[in-house]
């Protein structure tokens, strides 16, 4: 990915925006603390599904680039792990992009890009911002009442004001956010992703034994994403049935999530080829999705839009995601509870479900339907 030269960046209409938000042509600069997982994919989604008139400059640390197309116009910050010498480089290069660029609207991405936009608001800057979490950090703390809980609540939900609007991927993120009282204006963009790669589908064929009832786990080994709780109902289920396997692709990365002790049945791939990855779904029976909390978890359109039923817990209103029983299924995140639904599931069934599966993705998680949805966000936001 070649970097964009700041010193050379291009001023679109700049005489335009004396008087506000060039409504014309509109340059978006996204200042992210990460550029990785779900954010890597939010972005990729703006630099190439936003409206013709709107030109986006992409702010991140230096490493995030390699799985992020050529063609984004970007520039990097040093950061080595995060810390506050990282947070400081940040700070440091969105304040020169912010003079250089001169964007009529800056997209603040993750929780610690909150540092920039209250820098750049003590520092004098009043333009457009718009700051989007990508799931609240309180979301990881069950006890939401605790001191440290409180000490999130009270950072981020005050904070998050400083922009002109807050923007959520996902409607559990906007209803926790109200129902705690955050403050700013809310709204929500559910995140999209793109059609299936047909030639990726038909010539990377994972080995699944299709007389089986083929189970998908696709992520970290985070406790987040819970399949600790997945492999312990798993392996009560086959003491009562022989036909399930479960395909875990994935692998650790934040070493929370315990020791991985793999029972009978389950298969462990890794991460996976980018190309590979419907294919996995396309092979799969069902995607099991037993996270602890979400923003929007983009496994799961990515499972529909190949048809593939989706098992989710009740956390972070996943389940609002699916229909229950029609493209579907939803559990109390406890193992019994799990245990209960695999031993209930039957292939026959997950079959009928694929054309409904189907059919949620087009009618909610398709570029087309992210790309409508962003255009009103944005013309709102200028017009206010």
């Amino acid at each position: 990915m070649a970097p964009l030269r700041i010193a050379g960046a291009s001023r679109l209409q700049a005489s335009a925006r004396a008087n506000g938000v060039n409504k014309n042509s509109m340059k978006i600069l996204h200042v992210c603390e990460t550029a990785i997982g779900g954010v890597s994919t939010y972005l990729q989604n703006f630099d190439s599904h936003t409206p013709d008139r709107v030109h986006n400059v992409f702010l991140f640390p230096e490493g995030h680039a390699q799985d992020l197309p050529d063609t984004m116009h970007h520039s990097t910050f040093a950061s080595e792990k995060r810390g506050l010498k990282s947070i400081w480089n940040m700070l440091v290069q969105s304040r020169r992009m912010l003079r250089e660029t001169e964007p009529d609207i800056v997209f603040f991405h993750s929780t610690f890009s909150l540092a920039a936009l209250v820098f750049l608001r003590l520092a004098g800057w009043r333009g457009k911002g718009v700051y989007i979490a990508h799931s609240w950090a309180i979301s990881r703390y069950e006890n939401k009442t605790g001191v440290q809980a409180r000490c999130v609540r009270l950072i981020e939900g005050h904070l998050c004001a400083l922009a002109d609007l807050v923007l959520n991927i996902g409607r559990a993120d906007e209803r926790l956010a109200r129902t705690l009282g955050y403050r700013g204006v809310h709204k929500t963009l559910e995140n999209a992703v793109a059609p299936t790669q047909e030639l990726a589908r038909s010539t990377n064929r994972p080995s699944i034994d299709p007389d089986r009832l083929n189970l998908l786990f696709v992520g970290r080994f985070d406790r987040q994403k819970g399949l600790d709780i997945l492999l312990g109902a798993f392996r009560r289920t086959t003491e009562h049935r022989t036909d399930l396997a479960l395909h875990v692709v994935g692998a650790k990365v934040r070493n929370d999530g315990g020791d991985i002790d793999l029972p009978r049945g389950v298969t462990l791939s890794g991460w996976a080829e980018k190309g590979s990855m419907d294919s996995w779904y396309a092979h799969a029976d069902a995607l099991v999705v037993p996270s602890r909390w979400e923003g929007l978890p983009l496994v799961i359109p990515e499972a529909l839009r190949n048809g593939t039923p989706v098992i989710c817990s009740r956390r972070s209103a996943m389940d609002e995601l699916i229909e229950e029983g029609i493209s579907g299924y939803s559990f109390d995140l406890t193992e019994d509870d799990l245990f209960e639904m695999l031993l209930s599931l039957r292939k026959s069934t997950l079959q009928t479900m694929r054309g409904n599966a189907l059919e949620s993705y087009q009618r909610d998680f398709t570029i087309e339907v992210w790309q409508e949805r962003l255009t009103g966000i944005l013309d709102e936001l200028v017009n206010a």
